[in-house]
């Protein structure tokens, strides 16, 4: 059985709150094709003192993992390359990168190619939008 969980999404938020365990300020990558779902998640990140770029496609998610990020948080549908191939670029090239993925659904051949890409979490996008939304974190 999977031991993969989704992400708690008040774990996640008062981690990013706290500034993250190990290093006080990250450097984030978030490649969504969604451009309101990136907006929303930049803010909030950038607002817990985090450093964020952003990437609308695969093509420029693939591009950003040059540019020093300690973590990537990739959406799974995209276009140009999908969350999986950019997620297989970041294992081979940079395994250093801490990997996280969000879809609107996962299912369970999703999870499987997750697991072997080493993904640290996931997230549903509606749930992660609803609680930041909810903790009025950021002004909509």
């Amino acid at each position: 059985s999977l031991t993969f969980h989704y992400l708690d999404v008040i774990n996640f938020i008062e981690q990013a709150q706290a500034g993250g365990t190990i290093m006080k300020s990250l450097k984030i990558l978030i490649a969504d094709d969604d451009v309101s779902f990136r907006t929303l998640l930049r803010r909030y990140l950038e607002k817990a003192g985090h450093g964020v770029c952003l990437a609308k496609d695969g093509d420029e998610a693939i591009n950003g993992l040059t540019t020093g990020i300690n973590v990537l948080i990739t959406d799974m549908d995209m276009p140009k390359y999908n969350g999986r191939e950019v997620l297989t670029v970041a294992k081979h090239g940079f395994p250093h990168i801490r990997r996280i993925a969000m879809s609107e659904k996962f299912h369970d051949i999703t999870l499987q190619n997750l697991k072997e890409l080493e993904v640290e979490m996931i997230f549903e996008k509606e749930h992660l939008k609803k609680a930041l939304q909810d903790a009025d974190l950021i002004p909509l």
